[in-house]
């Protein structure tokens, strides 16, 4: 099923995440698929082939030659009108939309073009071992947290030991993949790590791919956690503590305001700063919009454009695919009977 969308954005403004990250030395493995040899290269494909080589600078949606500097001011889309936590990793509560992919990492990372395959992110260099029962992760010496220490595997172990652990939706993402037990991630020297599978499964790889696994500043966070708090949920309930492209700089309950990291060491981001606010009322955003106050606004009803369509805004129209599932309880009358749920 196709359905339009239209986003509206102010005359002249970018699009979110315009720089250019240098991938160069990251691994492609499609080794779960292969037989009884070790295999490391710069990508991980599920399906299909890789893409991009293994020295490409950057993905096609990226203009590298874009100019720097300017701030992008956001809508939340999720129609919140304030945000009560800044850990986008959790259920509970409202996160500004964006700080998973800004501000923290996992080792791999997806790519728009291809759903299938991730690249390094973290990780410059990735092995599966002959068996194919673990993979070997070595880390970019590079890689910094946002307080400038380096990201090293004892951080990668605590991050993936806190989440087999805490509970909630980041151990149910991890149980996805087979990973549930903190003796699977094993530290090998500073810059290594490797996990063990507990069984040939097709989603471990891809499961540390997605940015719910990600990689946090275990220090500091340790140092901000409690007897009772272990892991430091309440602390990143309210602070951040990784290793992104931008950091945040500024929190109020409706809106949050992020700066590039100039030490990121997949280069300098294109956009200085990137500020998302909440709005309750769609009608309160368009105003905004109008004003200049937003540069982006999503999700524009079809019957609503005239609304927000002048000189000065740009509505840009798109399709959009939706799946629906509908799911049948089958414990109760009148779904429990087989022959019903055939008919429907």
């Amino acid at each position: 099923m196709q359905k339009m969308k239209q986003n509206c954005r102010m005359r002249g403004t970018g699009c979110l995440r315009p720089w250019g990250l240098p991938l160069g030395g990251i691994l492609l493995w499609w080794a779960l698929m292969s037989p009884a040899v070790g295999w490391a290269a710069h990508a991980y494909a599920q399906f299909g082939d890789i893409k991009y080589p293994p020295d490409f600078s950057h993905f096609s949606h990226v203009q590298p030659d874009a100019p720097k500097g300017g701030e992008m001011k956001l809508v939340a889309p999720t129609r919140a009108s304030s945000f009560d936590k800044y850990n986008p990793f959790t259920l509970k509560g409202t996160s500004p939309p964006g700080l998973g992919n800004l501000v923290f990492e996992s080792l791999l990372t997806g790519n728009t073009d291809e759903p299938t395959t991730a690249y390094g992110l973290l990780a410059e260099d990735v092995t599966v071992a002959p068996d194919r029962l673990s993979v070997t992760f070595k880390l970019k010496k590079n890689a910094k947290f946002h307080d400038g220490t380096p990201v090293t595997a004892k951080d990668v172990k605590w991050s993936l030991d806190r989440a087999v652990t805490v509970g909630g939706f980041p151990t149910f993402q991890m149980r996805a993949g087979s990973l549930t037990k903190p003796e699977q991630f094993v530290v090998v020297d500073d810059t290594t790590v490797r996990v063990d599978f507990m069984k040939k499964d097709r989603l471990t790889i891809p499961d540390l791919a997605v940015v719910v696994p990600a990689i946090y500043n275990s220090e500091l966070v340790k140092k901000n956690a409690t007897e009772k708090d272990p892991w430091g949920m309440e602390y990143t309930k309210l602070n951040t503590a990784g290793s992104g492209a931008y950091r945040v700089v500024k929190r109020e309950p409706s809106e949050i305001s992020m700066q590039r990291f100039d030490r990121y060491y997949g280069g300098t981001p294109k956009i200085a700063g990137v500020s998302i606010k909440a709005f309750g009322l769609l009608r309160t955003a368009w105003a905004s919009l109008l004003r200049g106050d937003v540069d982006l606004v999503t999700d524009v009803p079809p019957d609503a454009v005239q609304f927000v369509q002048n000189d000065e805004v740009e509505v840009i129209s798109y399709s959009r695919r939706y799946q629906y599932v509908v799911a049948f309880n089958s414990s109760h009358a009148p779904f429990n009977v087989p022959v019903v749920r055939r008919a429907l």
